[in-house]
């Protein structure tokens, strides 16, 4: 399956907007392919977390990146926060 990486966290974004839910085919290629996200420029990181975080639906955002192991990738220091302050997300 050919994956982008710009359009893996548009789809993470779009779905947490919309509460959708992605097949088990997509879910295998967004964890199989989490770490390229770091392949994209900081800045379009930047703006799609922005976008991510500011659209009303920063919980399921935060249980959505951590669910594909995402949010350690892009969100490293959130995670740190988490875990120092016994913070644990816990994803349905």
């Amino acid at each position: 399956m050919d994956i982008s990486c710009t359009r893996t966290l548009r789809g993470l974004r779009i779905a947490t907007r919309l509460g959708l839910s992605f097949s088990k085919d997509i879910e295998t290629a967004i964890h199989k392919h989490a770490s390229s996200l770091l392949d994209l420029s900081h800045t379009r990181i930047m703006m799609e977390v922005d976008y991510m975080l500011s659209c009303g639906a920063v919980e399921s955002s935060i249980c959505l990146l951590h669910k594909y192991h995402i949010l350690e990738i892009l969100l490293p220091f959130q995670v740190i926060i988490q875990e120092h302050c016994n913070i644990f997300i816990v994803v349905i």
